[in-house]
């Protein structure tokens, strides 16, 4: 515990103090991955509204009747 809040707080100083990225968001960004979004919505964005929409619905009368048990 004592160790993870040591690198807690220095990549905090270091981010906002100093400006300097964290080693592992530098080798991503060099790698040209995106770590600011989960695989779901990178998923969600490579699909285009029309390819998910369901096409198949039921039209029914505009006019409604009221029945009486």
């Amino acid at each position: 515990m004592p160790g993870m809040l040591a690198i807690v707080v220095a990549n905090l100083i270091s981010g906002r103090l100093f400006g300097c990225r964290s080693v592992f968001r530098v080798l991503l960004k060099a790698r040209g991955l995106d770590y600011t979004h989960d695989p779901v919505v990178q998923a969600m964005r490579r699909v285009g509204v029309a390819r998910s929409m369901d096409k198949s619905f039921v039209s029914i009368l505009r006019v409604a009747t009221q029945s009486r048990y």
